[in-house]
């Protein structure tokens, strides 16, 4: 039985996930198991409707947009779609149209594999291109998509529409430019779809054209015409100009499963991958009247394809050392091509994982590529086992400083216990100084690996004491005298950082940076924190046992402790009350809605470095809503309640009195 800490943390959970594929294109997770967890909350909150968090993961379309770009309001929802793996769940789609007494016919469209953007024209001529982003507010790419040659720049007629693609990298393209990275020793491209993304987000339009991505216009958004079906839709697109996606119309659900086999062969010979299929219903009014939900059409459901698996063999395994001190294991295999990548690598997780795989050196093995996206070992072909296969076995001493390794109890994960390991080190520096903790501009991983190599790091509060070593560092290999000043005025400028980027930059076992924000907001000061118990971290909203033990243990340890001791005598970090209990702002709760020429976190830190609360809805608790171009019904809401609405203007003058 779920508890409401439970459902809080499923919450968590899925909204990482959801950053790591929508924001940074670093799925975490197969698709399949992302689902899974999706399902489990709906039926969370369908048992308790009384616990449902207006930020659930179900009550809005999904993801989130990067800086760098400008963000666009899309004129409307661009959604996304409910997944289905197999026929089964094809059937129960089509049953429940019929049970509302509707007969359509059903349109059957590739599920290209890249990123979905909406394209709008006036009058004829492209305006406007923009990513999903979360379905809502997107990122302004129209220069990039301007180089696409399959978007036209210009319609056959002058209509003023709003259309939804999908741009994608094709296979040839993708190859190509793989040959010529391998040949120049440059970093291979890991899959064509996020390739295409990186391409489209590149700041520089001269290098997304160099990368030839290609688009399929799939349907419409916006446009004053009726339609009285899908397919009139696509003939009406093609006439314009666009290059529609493929589609083929089928009478019922059970022609289409009759016909899966014979399609799903057909990815074989496209220039593009495809991760699935999308059905969808094709009458217009139908769809009208079966509606959507919150995140996707009622209308339409993807099928996804199995994954896709190669057997190839397992010809070692390396051991590396994270900054927690969690040691993995990751499988070198003889390079095999699955699904469009060529796959050498794959996490075997923990030893637990390959005592229960029964994994040997030298083993055939079955390697999978689940959700399209992640590479992992399927199972072991056994049969093929060859006589001197060898048992994998758990190294005693760590790979970096060669200290005896630890398995504590009930835990699948190998540690290495040593505060001094090297790669501990290098990894937690490497954390330490990020954009989302420190913020220390010019301290690169393989700077930091130097300065270690040179004795200069042997802690994190040695990066204060480079300022001692100027004369040598200028003398290192790729600086000068400018960077060198530079490097040492971004560290000086590091010890302004607030305490909740300090606590999110210390590396914390179990703390994100949503919660070191949150952790700090409560306890205000360090040394409050550094005195805290497991129950009164866990009287924290959303906090539960196993982050609170982490955080308890990670102040008691006297290594951390003589750290933090040295940080503070440098001023480092500025707790929250030491600057902001005299602001005016202090304790007040602001909502920002709409598109801003600055970036959303950026406000979003200035608040809070001020002592007030950034909340994502309007409630009467809430003293400000801040509103941009483009506002959405939150605007509506601070209206029928009374709540100061400001502008930009308005709220500057606010920060500079405050």
């Amino acid at each position: 039985m779920a508890t409401k800490q439970d459902y809080q943390a499923l919450i968590a959970r899925i909204l990482e996930h959801d950053h790591a594929y929508h924001v940074l294109d670093e799925p975490t997770i197969s698709d399949q198991a992302y689902d899974d967890l999706y399902q489990e909350l709906k039926s969370i909150e369908e048992a308790h409707p009384d616990w449902i968090d207006p930020n659930s993961p179900t009550r809005r379309v999904g993801g989130a947009i990067l800086g760098g770009f400008t963000p666009v309001r899309h004129q409307a929802p661009l959604l996304s779609l409910d997944n289905s793996y197999q026929a089964a769940d094809l059937l129960a789609f089509e049953h429940r149209i019929e049970q509302a007494g509707l007969r359509p016919s059903f349109v059957l469209e590739y599920k290209i594999d890249g990123l979905s953007v909406a394209l709008r024209y006036e009058q004829g001529e492209l305006v406007q291109a923009a990513t999903r982003g979360d379905g809502e507010v997107g990122e302004d790419v129209t220069a990039n998509v301007r180089t696409i040659r399959s978007i036209p720049l210009r319609l056959r007629r002058p209509e003023s529409l709003t259309v939804r693609a999908e741009v994608y990298l094709p296979l040839s393209t993708f190859h190509q430019l793989n040959d010529a990275l391998e040949q120049s020793g440059g970093k291979l491209l890991a899959n064509a779809r996020n390739a295409a993304a990186g391409s489209l987000r590149q700041q520089d339009a001269a290098i997304t054209a160099s990368r030839r991505l290609s688009a399929f216009v799939f349907d419409v958004i916006l446009s004053d015409r009726p339609f009285h079906d899908h397919i009139e839709k696509l003939h009406y697109l093609s006439e314009l100009g666009f290059r529609v996606s493929p589609a083929r119309v089928y009478e019922s659900v059970s022609a289409i499963i009759e016909a899966l086999p014979e399609i799903e062969a057909e990815r074989i010979g496209l220039d593009f991958e495809i991760d699935g299929l999308v059905i969808k219903v094709n009458e217009e009014a139908i769809r009208q009247e079966l509606g959507v939900r919150a995140k996707s059409p009622r209308w339409a459901m993807a099928y996804k394809f199995a994954a896709q698996k190669e057997q190839t063999i397992l010809e070692g395994v390396e051991w590396t050392v994270g900054r927690t001190g969690a040691i993995t294991p990751t499988a070198i295999l003889k390079p095999v091509r699955v699904a469009g990548s060529v796959i050498a690598r794959a996490s075997l997780h923990n030893p637990d994982y390959i005592v229960a795989k029964d994994l040997r050196i030298g083993d055939h093995v079955i390697i999978e590529k689940a959700g399209e996206v992640i590479p992992q070992i399927d199972r072991v072909v056994t049969e093929l086992r060859p006589a001197d296969a060898k048992v994998i076995t758990v190294p005693p001493t760590c790979p970096s400083c060669f200290e005896q390794t630890y398995q504590i109890p009930g835990e699948a994960v190998l540690r290495c216990v040593n505060g001094s390991c090297p790669a501990q080190l290098w990894k937690r520096l490497t954390h330490f100084v990020s954009r989302d903790g420190m913020k220390i501009e010019g301290l690169g991983e393989k700077i930091i690996l130097s300065l270690m190599d040179q004795g200069y790091l042997r802690s994190i509060a040695d990066i204060y004491d480079l300022k001692d070593h100027a004369k040598e560092l200028t003398e290192m290999k790729g600086y000068g005298e400018t960077s060198v000043n530079k490097l040492l005025q971004e560290i000086e400028n590091s010890k302004q950082t607030p305490l909740d980027k300090f606590l999110y930059a210390l590396g914390i076992d179990q703390l994100g940076r949503a919660s070191a924000r949150q952790l700090a907001e409560h306890f205000r000061t360090l040394s409050a924190i550094q005195q805290a118990s497991v129950d009164e971290i866990q009287a924290i909203y959303g906090f539960g046992q196993v982050v609170a033990n982490a955080i308890v243990d990670f102040f008691s340890s006297p290594s951390n402790q003589e750290l933090i001791d040295r940080l503070q005598a440098l001023g480092i970090p500025k707790d929250l009350a030491s600057h902001q209990s005299a602001s005016s702002l202090a304790g007040k709760t602001f909502v920002i809605t709409g598109s801003f020429d600055v970036a959303r976190r950026q406000l979003e830190e200035q608040l809070t470095s001020l002592g007030a609360k950034v909340s994502s809805a309007v409630s009467k608790k809430t003293d400000y809503v801040l509103v941009g171009d483009n506002p959405g019904s939150k605007r509506d809401k601070a209206q029928s309640l009374g709540i100061t609405i400001i502008d930009m203007a308005q709220y500057l003058r606010l920060v500079e009195e405050a």
